[in-house]
């Protein structure tokens, strides 16, 4: 019987060793001695595991944030947003009409007199009045508009769609839920009263110019007021 020819891709140091014939070269578990199907699962448990905790602490993390956006935006006293988160809503305004043509307009709100019942009355009245009016003029306006406080005793509210005819009657509507503060003062002597104005958002306007044409118009207000 003839001698079998050795195979060339076999060295002498070969025999004994294991044979990955059949099986796959990739599989870690196969290469691996020791490793079975018991420390595969093990280990993917131990991965769902840490995957299922980086989840959550991304979905926390997330939580934060927000909530972090919201303080910075929000101001404490009124609850409603802050100058420069309005400055924000102004733009968007602005960047919408310039795109689509559709109306809007912004209003400033001032709550005569609060100056007078914080130094009557105390800051926590003040505060009090003030988180009121807050609660009242986001009841006033529609759920697409936005209201904020700017200044200690001045309000604003971006108003969408918003044609210039129905601006004075929004107006009449927000007059009339933040008129009577009076009364909260339980028969106090110190009376607040609330001038409105509101004016449209054209194409070429930013921010700054938005604003400063609307406290002209709420200074006009005030200077008719002196001469009555």
């Amino acid at each position: 019987m003839p001698t079998p020819k050795p195979n060339p891709f076999h060295s002498a140091d070969d025999h004994g060793a294991p044979s990955y014939r059949g099986r796959n070269l990739f599989d870690a578990d196969a290469m691996a001695p020791g490793h079975g199907a018991g420390d595969s699962a093990a280990l993917l448990a131990r991965l769902a595991q840490e995957v299922a905790a980086l989840r959550a602490a991304l979905d926390t993390s997330r939580q934060q944030i927000a909530r972090l956006e919201l303080e910075a935006a929000e101001d404490p006293v009124s609850g409603l947003l802050n100058e420069r988160a309005l400055k924000r809503e102004i733009d968007k305004a602005i960047a919408f009409h310039a795109r689509y043509r559709a109306d809007a307009a912004l209003a400033l709100i001032s709550a005569d007199g609060m100056g007078t019942v914080t130094e009557r009355h105390g800051q926590r009245v003040g505060c009090r009045i003030l988180r009121t009016l807050g609660d009242r003029l986001r009841g006033a306006i529609r759920s697409c508009d936005v209201a904020a406080r700017i200044e200690p005793h001045r309000f604003a509210v971006v108003m969408w769609n918003a044609a210039p005819a129905d601006c004075e009657r929004r107006l009449e509507l927000v007059r009339a839920a933040l008129g009577g503060m009076d009364r909260m003062l339980e028969g106090r002597v110190c009376a607040i009263r609330i001038r409105a104005v509101a004016t449209a958002i054209g194409p070429d306007d930013d921010s700054a110019s938005l604003l400063a044409r609307a406290e002209g118009l709420l200074d006009e207000t005030a200077s008719r007021a002196v001469r009555r």
